[in-house]
């Protein structure tokens, strides 16, 4: 018999502080193997899950990403010129950023950011595309 997820949070909220925090850490370490837009899209489904009336946000985020992406792969040059290889493009609805380095022959997206959440967090990513 599988219990319900009320069920379990049930028994984790009986547990210590530190318990529950440990618990916190893994269950958010699992989450590190999504996509940047997988995590925005249940970011926005959580907020969809507090805010009734906002129903599909999350799928209205994931078109707007793509259609941005896929502008970009076709025009790489029509974003804004950030720094010498990057650029970046509004999304139409939400209030993020794609980040793109604009390659010779390929475009790379390095962030999908939000604009107040976490600045800057992507900027060691460029360093690894060197």
């Amino acid at each position: 018999m599988s219990r319900t997820i009320q069920e379990i949070e049930s028994e984790v909220l009986q547990l210590d502080a530190h318990d529950r925090a440990t618990l916190a850490k893994s269950l958010l370490v699992s989450l590190e193997a999504l996509t940047e837009a997988e995590y925005e899209k249940l970011w926005i489904e959580e907020g969809e899950a507090r805010y009734a009336g906002f129903a599909g946000l999350g799928d209205r985020f994931i078109a707007d990403v793509e259609n941005i992406i896929t502008h970009v792969r076709r025009y790489p040059q029509s974003g804004v010129r950030v720094s010498r290889n990057l650029r970046k493009r509004v999304l139409t609805v939400f209030r993020h950023d794609v980040l793109y380095v604009d390659a010779l022959d390929e475009v790379i997206v390095v962030a999908v950011a939000p604009h107040s959440r976490r600045p800057g967090y992507w900027r060691d990513r460029l360093k690894k595309l060197g």
